[in-house]
């Protein structure tokens, strides 16, 4: 159980946010990696290779708020959020910049959906 000591100063941690975003984009970066190998040695369909992308992006703000829940003990609702949050704000930014945007989602909808999942990653990481 933890003192008051240790719960008092900031509530707010730049560190854990800037933590969870980093393993965010790693986890990208892997996922993008493994998925590109296993269409380039396998038969996969571009459907099945499309639809494995899209659960791939979704593993990384949940990975990322878990990370940041961890690293800032507390409040891993906000933390793994923001987290989820700024990595679906890069992504869109690298895909536009890119040329991409061809069955994309809203971007509300795909700022709730990070969100959402970079909160529920640091719930679990506060919890771990």
């Amino acid at each position: 159980m933890r003192t008051s000591r240790e719960t008092a100063g900031a509530a707010f941690s730049a560190a854990a946010l800037a933590t969870g975003l980093a393993v965010s984009l790693v986890a990208a970066a892997v996922l993008a990696v493994a998925l590109t190998l296993v269409g380039h040695f396998s038969r996969l369909s571009d459907p099945w290779l499309a639809r494995g992308g899209f659960y791939a992006g979704l593993l990384a703000p949940l990975a990322g708020g878990l990370a940041a829940g961890r690293a800032a003990d507390r409040l891993g609702w906000l933390h793994g959020g923001l987290a989820g949050a700024v990595y679906v704000l890069l992504a869109v930014l690298v895909d536009t910049l890119a040329g991409g945007g061809v069955a994309r989602l809203p971007l509300l909808r795909e700022l709730v959906l990070g969100m959402g999942l970079g909160a529920a990653g640091g719930m679990l990481g506060v919890a771990l």
